[in-house]
């Protein structure tokens, strides 16, 4: 491998599975050394190939040493390695923390906050809203108000809904520690496919809707949201649009473009 390797981590495929048709999830045990910050991305090398990826992790710090890639099938060769059968568990890969768009704690118990996830993009949103949903729970505890908040995920059809479960579970979490349920909200789409709902979701407080919904999910959010955006290219233009649109202030957007 002709990567200058100081600075990276030696970790082990513990675990991996097929979260959707185009996803498979590695789940690593990484060295103690690392720590990263949720929404940072991971470099992904694996000796002795010679390109690099770049992967964000959907887990939180505190899992460490555990941490989960989520990688969606592309003709990158990252990609297609992860989804060959050479990607088995106890293979050893290599990574290295890089990425500043992070969640911003210092208004954490007044500023509201806005996610949007437009497929993979999932992974280190989902990671920032765990990581925020715990801290207004501790918060709650000590009977300080949690800030509204709400969560898009956007996806072609339901089956590429990676990370469904643990999105609704700190969704619940956050619903029985808050005072007014009504100021939060997840809300999934499929743009691709015409469905009512989830048979998994009956009895869950979320919002199933078809289409594209980022205009009128931005639309609704307050202005003084901190907003956190990942997702395709083509979602991203959109949504720096629309945030211009509505005068949102430059250091309240919170952008991860991979591709």
């Amino acid at each position: 491998c002709s990567h200058n390797m100081s600075g990276f981590h030696v970790a082990k495929i513990a675990a991996r599975r097929i979260a959707s048709p185009s996803v498979i999830v590695l789940d690593l045990q990484v060295s103690s050394s690392l720590t990263f910050q949720s929404g940072q991305w991971v470099d992904f090398v694996v000796p002795p190939y010679d390109w690099i990826g770049g992967f964000s992790p959907a887990t939180l710090p505190s899992e460490l040493p555990m941490l989960s890639l989520a990688v969606k099938r592309s003709n990158q060769a990252p990609s297609q390695w992860v989804h060959s059968d050479e990607s088995l568990v106890g293979r050893e890969v290599h990574l290295q923390v890089g990425g500043s768009c992070v969640l911003d704690t210092a208004q954490l118990d007044k500023q509201p906050v806005t996610f949007f996830a437009g497929g993979i993009g999932i992974s280190p949103l989902l990671s920032m809203y765990r990581f925020w949903v715990g801290l207004q729970v501790e918060r709650a505890g000590e009977d300080s108000s949690i800030p509204p908040s709400s969560f898009l995920y956007s996806v072609s059809d339901e089956n590429e809904l990676v990370f469904l479960g643990e999105l609704v579970g700190a969704y619940e979490k956050l619903i029985g520690a808050c005072s007014d349920p009504s100021d939060h909200s997840l809300i999934l789409t499929t743009t691709q496919q015409e469905r009512d709902v989830k048979q998994a979701l009956h009895g869950k407080r979320v919002t199933w809707r078809n289409g594209r919904q980022l205009k009128a999910f931005i639309d609704d959010a307050p202005r003084n949201s901190a907003f956190y955006l990942c997702g395709p290219p083509s979602m991203l233009d959109e949504g720096s649009q629309l945030l211009e649109k509505k005068s949102v202030d430059d250091s309240d957007i919170h952008m991860e473009r991979w591709w």
